[in-house]
Parts: C-alpha cells; sequence; structure tokens
C-alpha cells in the first residue's frame, strides 16, 4: 500500500462533521490575565509529572524549603517597622518559634524523602555505611524431564 492510499484509508473512518463527545471548558480563572494561571499550572505539572524522580525530589525539596522559611523572612520583616512592646511584634515572636520548629521538622524529614525517591542517595548512604549488597549466586539451569502421552506436535 503507498503512503497516500494508507492516508485515504484513514480518512475513511473519520467524520468530520460530528461534534466530539468530551470537551474541555476551563473557568474563567484559568483563561483570564493572559492564561499566567494555566501556564503555570501546565509548567508545573510537566515538571513534577514528565520528569524522573531525581527532579520530583529536587522540586519537591525546594517546594518545601520555600514553604518552610520564606514565613520567618516575612516575620523578621514585618518585626522591622514595628517595636517591641506592639502587639504585632510579641505575636510575630510566638510565630517565629513555630516556623522555627517547623523548620527543624522538615530538615528531619528531608533526609527520609531522599532515601525513598532517589536510589542514587541510597547507594550513597550504604556506601558511606559500608554495607554491600551481597553477590547473587548463579542459579544452575535444572531440568526436568516430564513424560507425557498422548500430546501430538503437527
Amino acid at each position: 500500500m503507498q503512503r497516500s492510499e494508507k492516508k485515504r484509508h484513514y480518512a475513511d473512518f473519520q467524520n468530520i462533521y460530528s461534534s466530539p463527545q468530551f470537551s474541555v471548558m476551563l473557568s474563567p480563572f484559568f483563561t483570564s490575565d493572559e492564561q499566567i494561571v494555566m501556564k503555570s499550572y501546565l509548567m508545573v505539572d510537566a515538571i513534577l509529572t514528565k520528569k524522573d524522580l531525581t527532579t520530583k525530589l529536587i522540586v519537591f525539596l525546594s517546594f518545601t524549603f520555600f514553604l518552610t522559611e520564606a514565613p520567618l523572612g516575612v516575620i523578621y520583616l514585618v518585626k522591622v517597622f514595628y517595636r517591641r512592646n506592639d502587639p504585632i511584634s510579641i505575636l510575630s515572636t510566638d510565630f517565629v518559634i513555630y516556623f522555627t520548629l517547623l523548620v527543624t521538622v522538615n530538615s528531619i524529614l528531608h533526609p527520609i524523602f531522599c532515601v525513598f525517591m532517589s536510589s542514587q542517595y541510597r547507594n550513597t548512604i550504604r556506601t558511606m555505611c559500608g554495607v554491600t549488597k551481597k553477590a547473587k549466586t548463579p542459579v544452575k539451569n535444572k531440568t526436568s524431564a516430564v513424560s507425557v502421552q498422548g500430546i501430538q506436535m503437527t
């Protein structure tokens, strides 16, 4: 079959006059302002779902680091503009304690996420701890003979 015949053949099965069964209707939230929200979503989706685990690990660790550290930066910035005795300054001191705890927990969990998501990280930890994988012993081929009567191969 020639190439032009294939095109004609596949085109015979397409009904270009029928309406599609499914369509995507985006809310104005995704389509307003030159589709910034949709473009951002597609970019993040491409990074997280189309890459290997190492890229996901880096994005995940960066994102969690940003989420835990950014509020501390904002709090310290707010404290610059208020006196020590202002209620906002006193409240921000309490928030510093909570977010510092959150940063500590995040730092403790990062190596655990690395172990689960990165085989290179696991191998490095094994090497540092002196743990080596046991070499697999070769398995000899064991053949068995079965006698079957009444089967005829043609």
